[in-house]
């Protein structure tokens, strides 16, 4: 029934609870995974104070990297449980409105 299973995270510790959750159901099902995460956009005016004190390059960066180190670690766990895992970090965002 299940074939490949979408994982959104953002790599905080409750959506690595749930990417390991969704590994452990993709090995039950036999299904492969699709492990994704979306940068959020930098925002001149923002709550987060990661935005406010960086500039757009510098935010991007670091979000780059965290998401590679996400992905990454997504990745790792699938295969060693034996899952197929693809992963994938849409660049371009969608337009609101």
């Amino acid at each position: 029934m299940f074939r490949n299973i979408l994982i959104p995270t953002d790599g905080s510790p409750l959506a690595t609870l749930a990417v390991e959750a969704g590994i452990t159901f993709a090995k039950e099902v036999d299904a492969k995974i699709t492990v994704l995460t979306v940068m959020e956009p930098f925002h001149l005016v923002s709550l987060d104070a990661e935005q406010i004190s960086s500039t757009r390059t510098q935010y991007e960066a670091l979000s780059e990297v965290h998401a590679a180190e996400t992905l990454a670690a997504a990745r790792t766990r699938a295969e060693a449980a034996g899952v197929p895992c693809v992963t994938d970090q849409p660049r371009d965002h969608p337009e609101s409105g």
